[in-house]
């Protein structure tokens, strides 16, 4: 499979960037192509890579050691000194992981793998906050006077300690009651009715169950790991299919 991703990746994909998320090191080799740059993640417990493969006219170019600076000011000579396309530096783009990353939309990138109804939930979630002026303004005023440094420690508690995380301003598992019954609002003001006469709020359910049980999603995957999934990791993309 390797070898074939390798193949259609120079045959197919000449002026791109190509990047592989993995956790078999070994088998990433198969690809055939010289690697730019490793990037250490996690998938849950597992040690994973996203190995970036710049591609030009088919071919590998070994851009090792050099920065997009260079390449954005043409002082690139292995690019014969050309600068980069708006592909390139969609594809750069991607290499950079912050909670939201400004597009032509918005990304908001707290939340992944989840199945169906998370999924749906997440999406009215912030549809229920961005979508609807008065929703916006009660939301901003929750997080207003929240500063950089404040914000970072609630990020890295949040990865550790989830709802039951805290800062000297913020509780979390109370601001995420605050800002569910805004988006909640805010979808009832955008009166987006379905052929049942339901608005699009009845998609933040998971949501609502999330925070009456106090349980985030990580608890609920490791107690079933633990439990009904007998520790068989297959068990958890399944509950992720959809």
């Amino acid at each position: 499979l390797y070898e074939i991703i390798g193949d259609v990746l120079k045959t197919n994909c000449p002026n791109m960037d190509a990047f592989v998320f993995t956790g078999n090191q070994n088998l990433s080799k198969l690809i055939g192509l010289k690697v730019k740059r490793r990037y250490m993640l996690k998938n849950g417990k597992i040690d994973c890579r996203l190995i970036h493969f710049p591609i030009r006219e088919g071919n590998y170019v070994d851009l090792s050691g050099k920065s997009f600076r260079d390449f954005l000011n043409g002082r690139l000579n292995e690019m014969n000194n050309e600068q980069p396309t708006m592909s390139d530096w969609e594809s750069h783009l991607t290499t950079i992981f912050p909670e939201v990353r400004l597009k032509k939309w918005l990304e908001m990138r707290g939340a992944d793998a989840g199945n169906l109804q998370s999924v749906c939930a997440l999406s009215a979630f912030w549809t229920g906050l961005l979508y609807e002026e008065s929703s916006l303004n009660s939301a901003y005023r929750l997080i207003g006077d929240i500063d950089i440094q404040e914000l970072d420690e609630l990020r890295l508690s949040c990865a550790q300690n989830g709802l039951e995380s805290k800062t000297k301003n913020i509780n979390v598992l109370e601001l995420g009651k605050d800002l569910l019954t805004i988006s909640h609002e805010g979808l009832r003001k955008r009166n987006k009715i379905n052929t049942n006469g339901e608005d699009e709020s009845i998609f933040l359910s998971p949501i609502s169950e999330i925070l009456k049980n106090q349980q985030s999603p990580a608890d609920i995957i490791i107690s079933n790991y633990y439990g009904d999934w007998e520790m068989k990791i297959e068990n958890f993309y399944k509950n992720c299919m959809f």
